[in-house]
């Protein structure tokens, strides 16, 4: 059976029209060729490029706020900077009036006295009862307890060197008060009693011939003598520094000429 061939209809029939074609195809090339039909986003592009410049603009943000803290930061260290600065120049301007001040240096002429004397003190009050001990065991040895006499002895040295104690704290009242005393008399009385004190704690084993129990009952009233000693040196030369002290910021150039070293007058004429 033979197939029946299909009849194709000739394009180009009466009612063609072959320039209106060649317009639209021509018009067809235009509208491809132009750039906004290749370049026009679809409305799924149109959202991720917002979304990409929403994200560009946070990312700005984050990075402005760093800075304004970063800057903020650097700030405060300026001004904690500029503040210790200010502080450490107040405390400068603070010790140098302190250390030029006349009061200033009287006050720690005074203080260092004080010190002096405090420390000096405090070993003269352990050589005392060191010496009790000592003249105790010398004097009342075999005595009982119950004997009052036992305890007593324990005074007798403090009668002695308590006494050297307020000569010590009257020397030092006299150099804060830069008034000096007559220091002959002061010498002869701890002179004596400081003999006294002496012979009480080491008679006995000198006697003896005990020469290692001799020296440690001679360390009491030895110390005692070195610290009256000290303190009478200390109180002298305090008591000069004080009366030497100017009272006034006016004195001082006057005072910084005596205490300045004569120069050679080879080395002026050079």
């Amino acid at each position: 059976m033979h197939r029946r061939r299909r009849a194709h209809a000739d394009p180009f029939d009466a009612d063609f029209d072959f320039a209106e074609q060649q317009t639209r195809a021509r018009q067809r090339l235009t509208d491809e060729a132009d750039a906004a039909f290749l370049t026009a986003k679809s409305n799924s592009e149109l959202l991720a490029e917002r979304a990409v410049e929403e994200r560009i603009r946070a990312l700005a943000r984050t990075a402005r706020l760093r800075s304004a803290q970063h800057a903020n930061r650097h700030q405060q260290r300026r001004r904690r900077r500029e503040r210790a600065a200010e502080a450490a120049h107040a405390a400068a301007v603070t010790a140098y009036h302190h250390a030029v001040s006349p009061h200033a240096r009287l006050d720690r002429l005074v203080h260092g006295s004080q010190v002096v004397t405090r420390v000096l003190s405090g070993v003269a009050v352990v050589g005392v009862v060191w010496g009790a001990v000592n003249v105790q065991h010398n004097l009342m040895a075999g005595t009982e307890v119950a004997d009052p006499r036992y305890w007593l002895a324990f005074a007798i040295e403090p009668m002695i060197t308590l006494p050297i104690l307020a000569i010590m704290h009257l020397a030092t009242t006299a150099s804060r008060q830069a008034h000096h005393i007559a220091t002959s008399k002061i010498v002869a009385i701890e002179t004596g009693l400081l003999a006294l004190s002496l012979a009480l704690n080491i008679a006995p084993h000198a006697i003896a011939g005990d020469i290692e129990r001799t020296t440690e009952f001679a360390i009491a009233p030895l110390m005692i003598a070195a610290v009256v000693w000290l303190h009478s040196f200390a109180s002298s030369e305090f008591a000069e520094m004080i009366a030497n002290s100017p009272t006034s910021e006016h004195d001082l150039p006057r005072l910084a000429e005596t205490i300045r070293p004569s120069q050679d007058p080879a080395c002026d004429v050079a």
